[in-house]
Formats: C-alpha cells, sequence, structure tokens
C-alpha cells in the first residue's frame, strides 16, 4: 500500500486527508501550526526512518509569516491552555499538539522542544513578558523572510523525497503577488503543485466554510476527490 506522509495546518488537520482510498496517510499536521514546526516534523522522521525514500509527501502550505517559538515556562499559564475544537476528528496523527503547539525532539541537541506558533501566543501565555514576545514576533513576522527558508527547504525535501506535492492552503495567507512566484519556484525546481488553495477552491464550488472558517466536510471530501486524487493519479503516484 502506498504511503503518505501529509504537513500542514488545520486545513490539513481537519481530515488527514483521509478520503483517499487504499493509502496509508500519516499526519503530522498541526492546527495553527508553522512551516518550521512542519520542517522539524520531517526532518525528525526522515531521521526516524518513519518516512522512506519512496513515501509520498503533501506539504500544505500555510501562512508563512506564522513562525514558532520557545517562551520562558514562568510565562506559560495553566489556565489559559487553548482548547482547539472541531467538528472533524484529528485522527492518525502523530503530532502532540493542541492548537500552535508542537511538542517534539530536537534530535541534534537531545533536548525536548515545545514550540508554540506566534499568533497563538495570547492563548497560552500570560504575564508581563508576553507582550514583548508578541511584538517582537510580529515584527520579525513583518520581514517575510520565512519565505525564503521555506522555499529552499523544500527544494532540500524534493532532493529527498522526490514524491513531494505542494498544495495551498488559503490565498489569503499568503502576502499579495507571492502565491504566483511561489508557484513559479516550484516549477523550475520540479516541485508538483496543485495551484487552487484548499479553502478557495471549496468556496468556489459553493460549499459553506464552518463557525472557524474552515471548509466544510463536504468541501473537504470534493477537493480530496475531485482534485488532489486525480493530481496523484496523473503523477502515477497512486
Amino acid at each position: 500500500m502506498k504511503r503518505i506522509h501529509a504537513f500542514g495546518c488545520s486545513l490539513t488537520a481537519q481530515h488527514n486527508w483521509r478520503y483517499l482510498e487504499d493509502v496509508n496517510v500519516t499526519s503530522y499536521a498541526v492546527p495553527g501550526g508553522s512551516h518550521n514546526m512542519q520542517l522539524v516534523s520531517y526532518g525528525n522522521g526522515r531521521h526516524e526512518e518513519t518516512i522512506g525514500r519512496d513515501d509520498i509527501i503533501i506539504w500544505q502550505i500555510t501562512d508563512p509569516r506564522r513562525h514558532a517559538y520557545n517562551v520562558k515556562t514562568e510565562n506559560l499559564a495553566e489556565t489559559k491552555k487553548f482548547k482547539y475544537s472541531t467538528r472533524l476528528k484529528m485522527k492518525d496523527s502523530v503530532s502532540k499538539h493542541n492548537a500552535g503547539r508542537l511538542v517534539t525532539e530536537n534530535i541534534y541537541t537531545g533536548k525536548e522542544m515545545h514550540m508554540y506558533t506566534n499568533h497563538l501566543f495570547e492563548y497560552w501565555f500570560e504575564g508581563d513578558e508576553i507582550v514583548n514576545y508578541i511584538n517582537v514576533a510580529n515584527d520579525m513576522a513583518e520581514l517575510e523572510d520565512n519565505i525564503y527558508s521555506l522555499l529552499w527547504s523544500l527544494n532540500g525535501i524534493k532532493r529527498m523525497n522526490t514524491k513531494l506535492l505542494v498544495v495551498f492552503g488559503w490565498d489569503d495567507g499568503l502576502p499579495d503577488g507571492c502565491k504566483d512566484k511561489m508557484i513559479n519556484f516550484f516549477g523550475l525546481n520540479s516541485i508538483a503543485t496543485i495551484e487552487s488553495s484548499i479553502l478557495d477552491w471549496t468556496l468556489e464550488q459553493g460549499y459553506e466554510q464552518s463557525s472557524t472558517c474552515h471548509p466544510n466536510k463536504e468541501g473537504y471530501k470534493a477537493f480530496t476527490e475531485e482534485v488532489l486524487e486525480p493530481k496523484l493519479k496523473s503523477l502515477g503516484w497512486i
């Protein structure tokens, strides 16, 4: 059976490509997650050999201005733990997370990492210093330099897993004019891409949004069956 490893934010975590048939899907998606979370999860999977060279990688693009940081433990508010809820069960996920949080090992230092996405800091933390964290994170996000690390990291992943398919989450999550340049980069580097974003495609097809501004169950199912699965078949991967 073909093996797929899926990376992304809530636009993957809410369904984990469960509507694909006759494949084994493992999801590393983190709701509210960031690209550096995805890169860490991929790197650990390759290191642990749970991701094989011939496996298929589905990489869902989230907002590149998101970035996960560590925050001092004295600012962690147990009473403010943000509970992510969705109508769709997030089964088959290997990530230890709530929204915007990933706990995993740094395989190069042996230390445990607690990663929190900047745009959800206020849900996880309290204390006088948290405002400074938020301000610094927002200032760093304005550079939008994560686009470089994202694109060139995917270029490296393509060398390790040639069956790499990039899927966009939602168009408004990208800086103006960025998507076309990203698609051009993927084309120049022979990285397979689905140009229609998950959310935008479902809205164009008339599917309703959920209360959290995500596609509903029917929308996810349709995108999988009408867009993703045909793409994988056209590539000869399934």
